[in-house]
């Protein structure tokens, strides 16, 4: 098993934090607009409920086999320290970079365009899409891409601050929003559902490819279940907390996007749902819509955007310890794997992925990070979990404080669903589906970062 570099940060991260961490990185925009995207892909609701359900035993049975493999090696840095220990340095460096660069940067950027576009424009009322100023090279940037980038130079700032102070505000903006969807969601179905929108939307037909998407979908929404791996480094009692934060996260979160989801189907139907992403509205929205009072739909959007501070600021966590692990096998910047003096916390990681997330903003568009990232986040986890069915074969009598929940029916059915996911999305670019290359963009990328590396070793290892 690995062990952690001498200068690690200290461990303060309880199980509250740790808990909040799972759950407030999951709770992002992903849940008010998958429902809508979904059911343009689905028409019957059983199979609508019963892709969440399958897709939270799928993040469920990735929860506890990270947590066997966290407190096997409960080290700052997450699926880079598993696929190093159990697949090699070439997999490691590849997927750490597409996990730093996609994973991590470009979500950040990816959830604090849309923040600073709709929940902070309406909560403001400042015209975030008007252009702020115009830059060599890049052109016009809007006022939420200068917002965005504010957001993301404070978040860090707390972050390196100290992990007490994140772990504090992660839980601030978990654990307020948390309770109040689920006092929405209770409400809701206490309301009679609204009368169908006319003309009603077409029913799609129900495919393999369609299924596929919904479940990507519904993956992007739940994905953030493994965040406080990232961390493992600074959690204290690792053996105690990492298991009953992933899991017990996990399932908390599920729980409420099956009481919210049943809501939207109760309320407002599959073909309401299909107006929703006609118009281009969330079910946050819509629901808080339903309510009838004024301040409803303002206290939405400030819900919407408590979770997805929650969710950037799991995400600026995490990936800077990902930095971190990298810096300190040589394969980042140097700087990055010194800690600040003081603060005992990796700034010069942390500010290093938030440049690369600034400039991430500046040049590519929100919504293509998001198809981007998809199956780098799905093939990451597969992997990992795939290191477990490794490391218990290469390594049987290594210490496991806590063992996979299932095995090894549940990780392999995490591994297979992922193959079939993979399989089906390179099945659609290969027909010339509209858009299914973004996706396949993010996986050669990860693809050329393993040859590369793979090439250099070789080069290198003696004759």
């Amino acid at each position: 098993m690995t062990s952690p570099p001498d200068d690690t940060p200290p461990r303060r991260l309880g199980l509250g934090a740790a808990f909040a961490l799972v759950a407030g990185s999951m709770l992002g925009i992903g849940i008010f607009l998958a429902p809508v995207t979904m059911a343009t892909h689905l028409s019957d609701p059983a199979v609508f409920i019963g892709v969440w359900v399958f897709t939270g035993l799928i993040a469920l049975a990735g929860a506890t086999s990270y947590a066997e493999l966290g407190v096997m090696m409960p080290h700052s840095g997450g699926d880079y320290v598993f696929q190093r220990a159990a697949l090699g340095p070439s997999f490691a460096f590849a997927y750490g970079w597409g996990l730093l660069s996609a994973g991590f940067a470009g979500s950040i950027a990816a959830m604090s365009v849309p923040l600073c576009t709709f929940q902070l424009g309406a909560l403001t009322g400042w015209p975030m899409g008007d252009v702020a100023l115009t830059l060599p090279l890049v052109g016009d940037v809007a006022w939420a891409q200068v917002a965005a980038m504010a957001l993301i130079a404070l978040i860090t700032a707390v972050n390196i601050y100290g992990v007490a102070l994140s772990g504090a505000l992660q839980s601030l903006t978990t654990y307020i929003p948390l309770m109040a969807l689920v006092a929405l969601s209770l409400y809701v179905w206490s309301l009679p559902p609204a009368p169908p929108p006319a003309p009603l939307p077409p029913a799609p037909a129900l495919t393999l490819s369609g299924l596929a998407t919904s479940f990507l979908e519904a993956y992007f929404a739940y994905s953030g279940w493994n965040s406080v791996i990232y961390a493992a480094g600074e959690v204290e009692r690792p053996a105690r907390v990492l298991p009953r934060a992933l899991v017990g996260g996990t399932l908390a979160v599920m729980c409420l996007y099956l009481l919210l989801c049943g809501a939207a189907l109760h309320s407002l139907s599959l073909d309401g749902l299909r107006a929703l992403a006609a118009a281009r509205q969330d079910i946050g929205s819509a629901m808080a819509a339903q309510v009838g009072a004024p301040w409803a739909l303002g206290a939405v959007v400030a819900l919407i955007g408590a979770a997805l501070v929650a969710s950037i600021n799991a995400t600026v966590l995490g990936g800077g310890r990902v930095a971190l692990a990298l810096a300190h096998d040589g394969a980042f910047w140097a700087p990055a794997q010194r800690l600040h003096p003081r603060l005992g916390t990796p700034a010069n990681a942390l500010w290093a992925q938030a440049l690369m997330a600034e400039l991430t903003v500046l040049l590519v568009p929100w919504d293509v990070i998001f198809s981007v990232v998809s199956l780098v986040m799905v093939t990451g986890g597969a992997l990992s979990v795939l290191a477990l069915f490794v490391l218990r074969r290469r390594a049987p009598g290594a210490p496991r404080p806590y063992r996979a929940l299932g095995y090894p029916a549940l990780p392999a059915l995490f591994v297979l669903a992922g193959a079939l996911v993979i399989a089906v999305k390179l099945s659609d670019a290969a027909r010339g589906v509209e858009g299914a290359w973004y996706p396949v963009w993010g996986l050669g990328v990860v693809a050329l970062a393993y040859v590369s590396h793979a090439l250099r070793r070789g080069r290198r290892a003696p004759s």
